[in-house]
Order: structure tokens, then sequence, then C-alpha cells
């Protein structure tokens, strides 16, 4: 399976439990202030997407940026799963999927 593809399926079951627990445009803001994030300090970027870091490091980053960004619970629910599952890399194209999807919604 392709990045995009992947990406595109998390961004929509992303979307779906947006809009059933949150504020799905408040969801995207999450998104672009974490991707922002993650673009502005290549360091932390390097450590979540390297295959060579553990899933558990990867899993307890994360969870200091849900708590410090204090990020809605759809959001670090998806953080925490692409974690475990070693797929942050896919972040970026869940963005921009993400926001094709709500642009979509509205």
């Amino acid at each position: 399976m392709s990045v995009r593809a992947a990406a595109t399926r998390y961004a929509r079951a992303l979307l779906d439990v947006a809009v059933k627990e949150a504020d799905p445009e408040d969801v995207g803001r999450e998104l672009d202030t974490l991707l922002n994030l993650l673009t502005g300090h290549a360091e932390l970027q390097r450590v979540l997407t390297n295959p060579a870091v553990p899933v558990a490091g990867k899993i307890g980053v994360i969870g200091e940026l849900t708590s410090r960004l204090t990020l809605s619970k759809p959001v670090g629910k998806l953080l925490r799963l692409l974690a475990e599952r070693d797929r942050l890399v896919l972040l970026p194209d869940l963005v921009a999927v993400y926001r094709e999807r709500l642009m979509d919604y509205q």
C-alpha cells in the first residue's frame, strides 16, 4: 500500500471520529500545529520517523507532545496509534488528506 493510500485511510477515519467526538475544524488546526512543530524541529522529526528508534521511545515522545500541546482525544489517539504501528512518517500526507476531506465535508 502506498504512503498516500495509508494516509487517506487514517485521515478518513480521523474525520469520522472528529465529526462524532470533537470539532473537525479544531482537529484540523491541531494537526496543522503538530505538523508545523515537526517541520520546525528536525531532531524531533528524525526521532519520530526513524525506523531505528524503538516504538516505545516514539510512544513516550508522543505522550509528552499530546500532554504539552493539549491535543483533543481523537488526535491523541491517532498519534498513539501511529506511534504503536511505527507509521508516524504518514503525518504530512495524513494532514493534507484530512484537509481535503474536511473541505469536502464542509
